[in-house]
């Protein structure tokens, strides 16, 4: 009878952690470490839901990153901000402030600057090929790995010299600079992708999901060149992929 239908189960922990990060806005790396960081908490409690533990086992968990695990300072951090981010924003649950935690030591270390020589001795032996002009961005323009990964070719402005870069760190967009010793690289690398994605055309595969909807909003988009990159490999990244719309220039998104 209609009257007796079930309710339908709600979504797993899991999920809802995915689901609160993409309300936010929070970016994919963001989501896979907060999932990761909650599967590791709920085995190490003996698979029990975080709802029955208190701040108690929270505080043993992190300490024991800290002691047994001897993980990094930045990693407890990272641990600990999943971990109230599930318990907060996911579970509605206001843990104790933790004040008894074993923290991780944070070294002391001196970076290793190389010298002009050496940087080019290291570029000199850099492949000419997608890879080695990521290498050569990253330094040059001192991007994020994400942020040249993601690149496009409708965000390189030859005229103007400048990198576009598009959803960077904190959901933001941003641009640098386009240094004239990588752009005969640049062209020749999207001359080559131009080629690959004519023929992906006739063949029916070029197609990359987008952000937000824009599929639907802009059918089109996902096949035009105006936002395809310079790298033939087949992207895999999900449909709420930060960058505007395209392909990447030189290599698929992860």
């Amino acid at each position: 009878m209609p009257g007796n239908t079930t309710p339908p189960k709600p979504p797993k922990l899991e999920e809802q952690i995915r689901q609160a990060c993409r309300v936010r806005h929070y970016s994919l790396a963001t989501e896979r470490a907060y999932v990761r960081w909650y599967k590791d908490f709920v085995h190490w409690a003996g698979l029990k839901h975080p709802a029955t533990l208190g701040g108690d086992r929270v505080e043993a968990w992190l300490s024991h990153l800290a002691t047994a695990r001897e993980v990094a300072a930045s990693t407890q951090r990272q641990a600990l901000a999943a971990i109230l981010f599930l318990y907060r924003q996911v579970l509605g649950m206001h843990l104790p402030w933790l004040d008894n935690i074993t923290r991780a030591k944070q070294p002391v270390r001196l970076p290793r600057v190389l010298s002009q020589a050496e940087v080019r001795a290291i570029f000199a032996q850099l492949p000419r090929t997608s890879a080695g002009l990521a290498v050569a961005l990253t330094y040059a323009t001192g991007m994020r790995q994400s942020d040249v990964l993601r690149l496009r070719v409708q965000d390189l402005d030859f005229d103007r010299r400048v990198i576009t870069i598009r959803a960077g760190k904190g959901d933001k967009d941003r641009t640098t600079m386009l240094p004239r010793s990588l752009e005969a690289g640049l062209r020749a690398q999207i001359a080559t992708r131009a080629k690959m994605h004519a023929l992906d055309t006739m063949r029916g595969m070029v197609d990359v999901e987008l952000p937000h909807a824009l599929a639907v909003k802009y059918p089109s988009a996902p096949r035009a060149w105006s936002g395809s990159g310079s790298s033939r490999q087949t992207t895999t990244a999900p449909a709420r992929a930060p960058a505007w719309s395209g392909a990447t220039t030189c290599t698929p998104r992860r």
